[in-house]
């Protein structure tokens, strides 16, 4: 497990009441760029806890990153799910766009995320399944 640093206060992650519906698949229109799946062991079986997506134009100077979440709950698979764009330069567009999606997901965490880097992004994604009752003892990873 990914330990948190002395310095810096774990990542925590609150989810509201009633689930969200936010997400949007880019595919159709967009170009994915990158996918992360945090994926838990559960009784032997690899389950899907949470997906982050990243999506871009297709023209050659596209520079607005898009990201949509889906949180799924261990037992029934219903959950939480949101999107977020972002533009501009000289920050982390990754992270921005993903802190955009958990807003809109409704998805509050206790440190900030957006534009400061892909660390910040898994961190967040542990603690959003920690707390949509995800087993905290079993085995994780973030693949890609």
């Amino acid at each position: 497990m990914t330990q948190a640093s002395e310095t810096r206060p774990e990542q925590r992650a609150t989810l509201p009441e009633g689930y969200t519906e936010n997400a949007r698949n880019l595919s159709d229109t967009k170009e994915t760029t990158e996918t992360r799946d945090l994926v838990v062991c559960i009784g032997g079986e690899i389950r899907t806890a949470m997906t982050a997506r990243w999506y871009m134009g297709r023209s050659k100077s596209a520079s607005v990153v898009y990201c949509s979440i889906w949180v799924h709950e261990p037992k029934n698979w219903s959950g939480w799910s949101g999107h977020g764009r972002a533009g501009g330069w000289g920050y982390c567009k990754v992270s921005q766009a993903f802190e955009g999606a958990c807003d809109s997901a409704g998805i509050k965490l206790s440190r900030m995320v957006g534009g400061v880097g892909r660390s910040a992004v898994d961190e967040a994604m542990r603690a959003i399944v920690l707390a949509a009752g995800w087993d905290e003892s079993a085995p994780w990873g973030i693949v890609s």
